[in-house]
């Protein structure tokens, strides 16, 4: 059976197929230079930490998108780090709603009108 050969370095080139080819210029001229832009936007408005975190997410939701789109199966050891991601912005989230609700609370206490 002969080897399939890729590259231009062979001298063959072939196109994906029409749908697909469809969905390859959406990703590169649309979703993945608004992606570069509020990756590098968004840092600017949150604390460092936060922005770990989401950092982390894009690696969770990269893992279902494959796993919703391509039918992968992601290993098990990937759903656990998704899980232990999103349960850390999950409780952070609730830590800092719950503080400010206590700083909102001391606020009003302090200044009755």
């Amino acid at each position: 059976m002969p080897r399939p050969r890729f590259g231009l370095a062979t001298g063959s080139l072939s196109l994906p197929p029409a749908d697909s080819l469809l969905l390859l210029v959406l990703l590169c001229l649309v979703l993945l230079p608004q992606g570069f832009t509020l990756i590098q936007r968004g840092p600017l408005y949150l604390p460092a930490a936060e922005v770990g975190l989401l950092m982390l997410l894009e690696v969770v939701a990269g893992t279902l998108w494959v796993w919703w789109l391509l039918a992968e199966r992601p290993a098990p050891v990937a759903l656990v780090g998704g899980s232990l991601v999103l349960g850390t912005l999950l409780a952070k989230g609730l830590y800092e709603r719950q503080l400010e609700r206590r700083l909102r609370a001391q606020g009003a206490a302090q200044h009755p009108f």
